[in-house]
């Protein structure tokens, strides 16, 4: 949480630094993707971890460990930010130097990400899908 606040402290300096008219719509536009890229991924993330465990106890498998999976979630998490942060910069850098294209950065990134989380997301739906074909009685 510390990291967030830190990360927005930032965020917030370098938008402050740039065009008044223009440096609030970027700030919104990357806060929101950063907002829903995360949530996204926390979504698809809990339920592909929960594929996971509902196969294990079933199969009477040994579960992965869960502190690698929340390692994996947590690592996931500080790449989206940091991703986001980075394209801040970079479109920031393109507005002070007059080259600055509307969402040129962060759009690959949110559809990148998109892509990501959905994949993972849709895995995990596969994979809930087969245990219930599998054990209809559930």
């Amino acid at each position: 949480m510390a990291t967030s606040v830190v990360f927005l402290v930032i965020y917030m300096w370098i938008v402050f630094q740039t065009y008044p008219h223009q440096k609030l719509i970027v700030y919104l536009v990357i806060l929101a993707d950063i907002l829903y890229s995360t949530a996204h991924w926390m979504f698809s993330w809990q339920y592909f971890s929960s594929a996971l465990d509902i196969e294990s106890m079933i199969s009477h498998r040994k579960p992965i460990k869960k502190k690698l999976r929340s390692h994996i979630n947590v690592g996931f998490i500080v790449f989206i930010v940091v991703a986001y942060l980075t394209s801040l910069i970079m479109e920031l850098h393109r507005l002070r130097m007059g080259t600055y294209v509307f969402g040129e950065s962060s759009t690959f990134l949110f559809a990148f990400f998109g892509l990501v989380t959905t994949i993972l997301l849709c895995y995990a739906v596969l994979r809930i899908r087969g245990i219930i074909a599998r054990f209809p009685s559930l």
